[in-house]
């Protein structure tokens, strides 16, 4: 019963979002959502009371994403006369309506991988901090955390920053905004701050202690650290260390002050439910910015709180325990020595620094203090709200800090990759994308997330400079895949269907400049229609001899008609088709021209990395004396053609016994295979490796690669044996001759015989070769990439 509840909850939401995309956008409509729906907090808060007390904004309704509304709904109560305010369960089929309508949308986090961000819509995130810790892709392995960040924030029209520190170094830098986002930046101060200067300490005060806590009208000392773990969505709450440190400064503090606790809202329930601790907490509906207003002295670590605080001219200590662990592990933009203030790694260096801050009042970090409230918060000043409203919701920019145009000067691309399978066209995609000079081209690579280990490491393997934005699962699917089913059944072109794949396109990468768009894949039709829907031209790679793939045959099945049918249909959309040799364009071209609609069939060769094909043909393991090694790489399927070459390899190893096979790859065929071996009586000569992650070693310890196949695009393996100086022997495929050219090997026909015969000329010392120079090679084929995206 509770997966089928589960799934008509799921159905509700799907139903519920739907709507929301179905429906007018509402111009009179702003909804605020801050920490993922844990309450009426931070910039939004602040946006929201300030919009509210407007006196021309008053058209306005307001809806607040919490996950407990019930929680709430006694201070919604409690505000009083003015628009409307609608609490929505964050998640629920409501939240999805009301989000995927709403004309303004304020957020200081993220929405969740199913937002899409619609035409007439404004998305102001405000982010929740100017940053200390360092984020996104300077965090190690920040990018497989980031994209998400990076989606909303190329959704965004504006992004509010506190200074240039934070615009540059964690927007433009840290999230790899630079060229690709088309908003505005807004640096007027963060609205939240402007308790600071507002709040009613007297109040506030009496507010606290209805709470439970303690207060008086003694002086505060606030703990807030921030919050621990490698993950915002599974954050650690560090409970005994914070008990620790509470109780420590309790200790110092003594009877003559108060010592508080706000918790990150991430970790607050869990330390909520300490007794210590519940004792000093503050409550989460309280601002944490209405707190440091009636603060004296903030002990803080790696939270951003400290940068709120610095306009108040008050002191500040950083107790970093964790310090050498923390900057390795996540990084800091600060150093210790920067941070405007006393800075311990101990409980007895931090008692110390704050007795002698309550002996002395003073830390001798006061001139620091300032200079920081220059640097990191030169807004702050109790009006951030106002200027927001006024830029935001009135478009008045004139006189404010709003800048746009982050263009660095080079060209933007968005790559998808494909699956990141392990097999050559990632190979092609991968050595592409390391070749590319990335001093002209600022490169995006989207694709699915990878699921298994070996996509995982093709996914390592992405060059550093390049951004990710891999497409993730979402409601959105459920119509994407109905609407490609519909077209494949009836024909219908992907004009008829353009809605929703721009909406698909906007979810994946919102409103970002992309100015030229490569498909490297080619097989995916459903991908190919969410690339068309960015608008811009979309260049399709054609690895293969694709109209005999869409005919090749495995277990009776055509697994790729469906797909590759769909993907012929989108032909006549495209502004090019790319094959991987100009002999494969030709092949492409008399197949499939007839579809093309016009679109050019064009070449560009695939990169080699010969660096790392070297370096794995050091790890060659010792040639066998007396010994012929034949080599084939490659997935074991019917295109492949290994039938033919064990049958060959069964004619050379009658005349030369001393001859070896090995087989290197995986594929449904594989069993098949083994038997066939076996019949053949060449079980001990044979040896099928499966996939191997270092296939170089094998081929610097072979005497020949061999290549069966019936139809191939330009083999990656090919080019890995022309690096390495190995004499290749193939079969005489559509394009095999610009894949194998005479300095190369040998072509032979589509026999076993004469497959057997080259092999053998190859054992009698009768083939000689020249080795690739790779360099003088790639350099003509990133000429190649360069004019056939530019068609």
């Amino acid at each position: 019963m509770a997966r089928v509840g589960e799934g008509l909850r799921t159905a509700a939401r799907l139903a519920g979002y739907l709507r929301g995309l179905r429906r007018p956008v509402r111009r009179d409509t702003v909804l605020y959502e801050a920490f993922g729906g844990a309450g009426l907090l931070c910039n939004p808060e602040a946006l929201f009371t300030g919009l509210r007390a407007a006196p021309d904004l008053q058209h306005l309704r307001h809806v607040w994403a919490v996950r407990d509304p019930a929680r709430h709904a006694a201070a919604v109560a409690a505000l009083g006369p003015g628009p409307a305010v609608e609490l929505v369960e964050h998640g629920s089929a409501r939240y999805w309506e009301e989000l995927q309508s709403a004309g303004w949308l304020v957020n200081n986090a993220t929405f969740g991988p199913s937002f899409v961000k619609r035409p007439g819509q404004t998305y102001l995130n405000t982010w929740h901090g100017t940053p200390l810790k360092a984020m996104g892709y300077h965090v190690p392995g920040g990018r497989e955390a980031s994209d998400n960040i990076v989606r909303n924030f190329l959704s965004a029209d504006y992004l509010l920053s506190t200074s240039e520190h934070m615009t540059e170094r964690m927007y433009l830098d840290g999230y790899r905004l630079r060229n690709v986002f088309t908003g505005a930046v807004v640096t007027e101060g963060y609205p939240r701050t402007d308790r600071q200067w507002s709040t009613d300490v007297a109040g506030l005060r009496a507010r606290l202690e209805d709470s439970g806590l303690a207060l008086g009208s003694r002086p505060v000392v606030l703990y807030a650290p921030t919050w621990r773990g490698g993950s915002f969505e599974r954050p650690e709450a560090d409970t005994a260390r914070v008990r620790a440190t509470v109780e420590r400064l309790r200790e110092v503090a003594g009877e003559d002050h108060v010592v508080l606790l706000r918790a990150h809202q991430s970790v607050q329930d869990q330390l909520a439910a300490d007794p210590v601790l519940a004792g000093c907490l503050v409550p989460a509906e309280v601002p944490s910015n209405a707190v440091l207003a009636l603060t004296d002295v903030l002990v803080s670590d790696w939270s951003s709180l400290f940068f709120d605080y610095l306009p108040l001219q008050r002191p500040v200590l950083f107790h970093l325990p964790d310090l050498a662990d923390y900057t390795d592990r996540r990084g800091a933009y600060l150093a210790p020595e920067e941070l405007p203030g006393p800075v311990s790694r101990t409980l007895d260096e931090l008692a110390a620094q704050l007795g002698g801050l309550l002996r002395d009042g003073r830390t001798g970090h006061e001139a620091a203090v300032a200079a920081a409230a220059r640097r990191f918060a030169p807004r702050e000043d109790g009006g951030a709200t106002e200027r927001v409203v006024d830029v935001v919701f009135r478009g008045r920019e004139e006189g404010r800090d709003v800048r746009r145009g982050f263009d660095d000067g080079r060209e933007t691309l968005l790559v998808h990759v494909g699956q990141l399978l392990p097999n050559g066209m990632t190979s092609s995609a991968l050595n592409l994308l390391q070749a590319l000079d990335h001093d002209r081209y600022d490169v995006t690579v989207t694709c699915p997330p990878p699921t298994d280990p070996a996509r995982r490491a093709n996914a390592g393997r992405l060059p550093e400079q390049v951004r990710w934005l891999p497409r993730r699962q979402a409601m959105l699917r459920v119509v994407l895949r109905a609407v490609d089913v519909r077209a494949n059944r009836t024909g219908r072109r992907w004009a008829d269907d353009r809605r929703w794949w721009e909406l698909e396109w906007r979810r994946l990468a919102g409103e970002g400049r992309f100015d030229r768009v490569v498909d490297l894949s080619g097989y995916s039709a459903y991908w190919t229609s969410v690339l068309l829907g960015s608008g811009r031209p979309v260049a399709l790679w054609q690895h293969n001899d694709v109209a005999a793939d869409a005919e090749r045959e495995v277990g009776g099945r055509h697994p790729l008609r469906h797909t590759l049918g769909g993907t012929f249909r989108l032909y006549p959309d495209l502004a090019a088709l790319v094959s991987v040799s100009p002999a494969l364009a030709e092949v492409n071209r008399g197949a499939l021209g007839h579809l093309a609609g016009g679109t050019p069939f064009l070449a560009a060769r695939n990169v080699i990395d010969a660096e790392r094909v070297r370096e794995g043909a050091l790890a060659a393991p010792p040639r066998l004396e007396d010994v012929t090694t034949f080599l084939s790489v490659g997935r074991l399927s019917p295109e492949k053609n290994h039938d033919r070459l064990l049958h060959a390899f069964a004619l050379v190893h009658a005349e030369r016994p001393d001859s070896r096979l090995v087989v290197v790859g995986d594929g449904p065929l594989r069993a098949e295979l083994e038997r066939t071996a076996a019949r053949l009586a060449l079980a001990g000569a044979v040896t099928f490796t499966g996939l191997v992650d270092n296939p170089w070693a094998l081929m610097a310890a072979a005497d020949c690669l061999v290549v069966s196949s019936d139809y191939e695009g330009q083999p990656m393996v090919v080019l890995e044996a022309r690096v390495l100086g190995l004499p290749v022997v193939s079969t005489r495929f559509g394009s095999a001759a610009a894949a194998v050219p005479p300095e190369a090997g040998l072509l032979v026909d589509r026999t076993a015989g004469a497959l057997a015969r080259g092999m053998l000329a190859v054992a009698r010392g009768q083939v000689e070769v020249v080795p690739l120079d790779p360099e003088a090679y790639d350099a003509e084929v990133l000429a190649e990439f360069d004019a056939a995206i530019h068609t």
